[in-house]
This record gives structure tokens, sequence and C-alpha cells, in this order.
């Protein structure tokens, strides 16, 4: 009788054994698996970030040229507006000079409007 009773724990612990082996190998698996899987994601990762590098430079490439034009149309609108600020500044004070009433007179002498009594007639007679 004993030998019977011995032989059944015997069968448990292989039982036990290929279970846990089995258990192993499918933690390895596991494992392997989330390896592989974090790989990949790593894998997709570097691509997308190569495909934004990509069209950065793309998109740099295409800007610094309308950035240049744009830059020589603003400056060239700089010299523009200082010569017309010039212009309009010379305005103003020629604006400002016609409104004193001692220089209206001037100015109207200069333009050949008036003339002055200060000033002698001269006359030019043609002869026959």
């Amino acid at each position: 009788m004993n030998a019977l009773l011995e032989s059944k724990p015997t069968t448990r612990p292989d039982s036990l054994a290929a279970k846990s082996r089995s258990r192993r190998q499918y933690d390895r698996v596991q494992h392997q698996n989330h390896q592989t899987a974090q790989v990949i994601e790593s894998a997709i990762m570097i691509l997308i970030n190569c495909c934004l590098l990509g069209m950065t430079a793309y998109t740099l490439v295409h800007l610094i040229p309308h950035q240049i034009s744009q830059s020589a149309k603003l400056r060239e609108i700089k010299i523009e507006k200082e010569k017309t600020a010039a212009h309009v500044a010379q305005l103003k004070q020629e604006y400002q000079r016609s409104l004193q009433p001692e220089e209206a007179l001037r100015i109207a002498e200069e333009q050949g409007h008036v003339i002055s009594n200060k000033k002698q007639r001269i006359f030019l007679l043609s002869q026959p």
C-alpha cells in the first residue's frame, strides 16, 4: 500500500514542474512580445520625427526666398516713407509761412502776382 500512496505524490510535482515550465515559457514569450512592441513603437516614432524634419526643411527652403523678397520690399517702403515725410515737412513749412501776414505779400511777389510799391516799374517802349 505504501507503494501506491507514494506514486501519487510524484505525479503532482511533475505536473507542477510542467506548469511552472509552461508559465516561464509564457512569461518569456510575453517579455519578447513586449520588447518587440517597444521596438516597433520606437521605430514608428523615429519615422514620424524624420517626416517632421523633412517637412520642416522643405518649408524653410521655400520660406527663405519669400522672406528675402519681403525684407527688400520693406526697405523700399521705408525709403519711400522717409522721402514722403521730408516732402510733407517741407509742405507744412510752406503752409505755415503762407499763413503769416508779413510773409503773404512776399510770397505773392515771389509767385509774380503782386508787384511791390517799393520796386520801380520799367516800361519798354518800342521805337517806330
